[in-house]
């Protein structure tokens, strides 16, 4: 359990909430599990899964942020909260299975959390999606100690990709990530564009990584990336400009691969 006098409450929007796996919000809950505004990235079984594996305190392991306008879900996260043993490099913390994050059930925090991976972003409205990672990160920045902030995001169309240039696909995991690099140096994919256009970088390249026989992990090899937000605001507002400039911002250790340079 995080112990009290290290606890860090994040001080929200009146617009964003903590979705909490309680009567107070079951008003949202069925809108989360309803056909119009449910996970259309990682699916979600319906009202029990939505409670025991996705909703959480703010203590927990899982949460949820809804961007509201009144009782209306705008804009939907889906964060998995973690406090991970020290590695000889920062990239090597950040989660690359989300099959692991889907299936462990949601607790209580064993420790401080030290990265924030969001899995699942959904907006039903223009701009909701951009709104609610602006107003998480202001929050996340007001913190004394602010955690690690990373996605883990598919590559939804690096096999047709592949085909489309005449590369072989290859399974080990070094060409894997060579072939990855040169798709996201292309800036050609959805995902890609939402994450580095609100100005995150790539944190690394993840292999084997989606959930098995999903529409995602076939179309993307299994390939899934951590886009990297970071704490600095003027960090954030330089990656913006160095995308929109045609460069892909990148951690050091995969940069070369990603711009040649």
């Amino acid at each position: 359990m995080i112990p009290a006098d290290v606890y860090q409450p994040l001080e929200l929007s009146p617009s964003i909430v903590l979705v909490r796996p309680d009567i107070r919000h079951a008003h949202i809950h069925q809108q989360l599990i309803s056909a119009e505004k449910s996970d259309k990235v990682h699916p979600i079984a319906g009202l029990d899964e939505l409670l025991t594996r996705r909703l959480g305190d703010e203590r927990s392991n899982k949460r949820c942020f809804a961007l509201m306008n009144g009782e209306e879900v705008q804009a939907a996260i889906y964060t998995y909260w973690s406090a991970p043993e020290d590695a000889e490099s920062e990239w090597r913390k950040l989660p690359g299975k989300v099959n692991e994050i889907l299936q462990e059930p949601s607790r209580p925090l064993d420790g401080i959390p030290g990265v924030v991976t969001f899995y699942s972003i959904s907006s039903f409205t223009n701009g909701g999606g951009k709104n609610l990672i602006g107003e998480l990160h202001r929050a996340f920045t007001k913190q004394a100690n602010p955690p690690i902030l990373t996605t883990l995001s598919p590559l939804r169309s690096l096999r047709a990709w592949i085909e489309q240039t005449g590369r072989e696909i290859e399974e080990s995991v070094d060409a894997m990530v060579e072939a990855a690099a040169a798709y996201l140096a292309e800036k050609i994919d959805g995902v890609q564009k939402f994450h580095q256009g609100n100005g995150a970088y790539i944190g690394a390249i993840q292999t084997f990584a989606n959930a098995a026989g999903t529409a995602d992990d076939v179309d993307g090899l299994g390939v899934m990336v951590n886009y990297r937000y970071p704490r600095s605001v003027d960090a954030l507002e330089a990656n913006r400009q160095d995308y929109r400039s045609g460069s892909v911002p990148a951690a050091k250790h995969i940069r070369e691969l990603v711009n040649g340079s």
